[in-house]
């Protein structure tokens, strides 16, 4: 990992690679819910992630419907935040709909 140049507070922000990152589907997302992590969706352009939605403020039923006719399928959220994202899963998406389990985050 390259270093990263000190912020003005002095701290450094942690520099992640694609690998940090695990994909998660829309469908997964329960509106109006807060998931409880930082969700991020991927800029084609630059292979980055950006923060879409910050772990404090849930994600609407209209913005799921803004990503779905924009092609988006799925965020991601980090590596090191996957067991949150199954607790959440576990309190909000016992089943999916039709009564299938979840698929749930694979561990690599």
């Amino acid at each position: 990992m390259k270093p990263s140049r000190p912020t003005p507070f002095g701290s450094r922000p942690e520099v992640m690679s694609e690998a940090d990152y695990l994909p998660i589907s829309l469908s997964t997302l329960v509106p109006d819910t807060n998931v409880g992590l930082d969700l991020y969706r991927r800029d084609e352009g630059e292979s980055k992630y950006v923060l879409f939605r910050g772990r404090d403020f849930p994600i609407g039923p209209g913005e799921i419907e803004r990503l779905r006719q924009r092609g988006v399928t799925q965020l991601y959220i980090t590596r090191r935040s996957r067991g949150k994202f199954q607790e959440y899963l576990r309190v909000w998406r016992p089943t999916a709909p039709k009564g299938r389990p979840c698929r749930r985050v694979s561990r690599r």
